[in-house]
């Protein structure tokens, strides 16, 4: 708990000339030091409505910046929750922060996740979930969701790392690509849109796989790593960083998610 306020001190508080070092401490175990000692004040305030008329923000149903918060950069007010989740350095160490989990290996909620707010994603014909991940590690070999809405066995969406392979899931309908090992300890962009009764999977603005579906989300549940609400258990395996979530309430075109996956880079 300590360490998951340590960037919300920083934000939050006003600081005096005379503070001391802030020390944040990655999920690899290595930490970062803050000089604070030229810093008269500082304050933060949960954002506004997006300004921008950029075509990335058109049609934003919520985009969790993940910048050492969980508030939705929209405008739309569903902020996340933080379970556990600390800073750690953005999108190829350019884009401010991101926020790290530490997985658990047994089954339960003591590893690092997000709650999701509750958007009830099955009315809209369209859809697209991007974001980015740099993994670490799973705890557990089953693996675990990078993102994830609704109930694994009564119907789902999201995007995860089950059992050595990519998979983006709506219900039944699931596309799985071969996880690589190039993948592990860099950031890959995810993307996974629906359109005219298919879903697609993008890896890196690239299409990796589409397929037929028929979508059905259960119930209010969603986060990021962590995909299963049992009646006794449930799952928090995933080790590493996610940074940039966004969903929209339109299919995505092939070269906007070229265009995305290349915005971190």
């Amino acid at each position: 708990m300590k360490k998951s306020l340590t960037l919300l001190a920083l934000a939050c508080l006003t600081l005096a000339a005379w503070a001391t070092d802030l020390v944040i401490e990655q999920t690899d175990g290595t930490t970062i030091r803050i000089n604070t000692s030229g810093i008269k004040r500082m304050s933060f305030a949960e954002p506004s409505q997006e300004t921008q008329t950029d075509w990335t923000y058109e049609s934003l149903l919520a985009h969790w910046a993940l910048n050492g918060d969980t508030f939705d950069y929209s405008g739309k007010g569903r902020n996340a929750t933080n379970a556990g989740a600390n800073p750690c350095a953005g999108i190829n160490g350019k884009d401010g922060w991101a926020m790290g989990f530490k997985g658990n290996a047994a089954n339960g909620d003591e590893g690092g996740h997000i709650l999701l707010p509750h958007l009830n994603l099955a009315e809209y014909k369209q859809l697209t979930i991007s974001l980015w991940v740099k993994e670490k590690g799973m705890e557990n070999l089953d693996g675990e969701a990078y993102i994830f809405f609704g109930d694994h066995f009564e119907g789902c969406l999201g995007i995860a790392h089950f059992y050595n392979k990519i998979e983006f899931l709506a219900n039944e309908n699931t596309i799985q690509i071969p996880y690589r090992q190039e993948y592990t300890d860099n950031w890959v962009h995810y993307a996974l849109t629906l359109k005219n009764g298919t879903i697609s999977g993008y890896i890196n603005g690239q299409l990796v796989g589409s397929q037929a579906h028929a979508l059905r989300v259960a119930g209010n549940n969603a986060a990021l790593g962590r995909h299963w609400w049992g009646k006794t258990s449930t799952s928090t395996r995933f080790t590493g960083c996610i940074d940039e979530v966004r969903i929209y309430s339109r299919a995505l075109s092939p070269e906007e998610l070229t265009a995305l996956s290349k915005a971190g880079r």
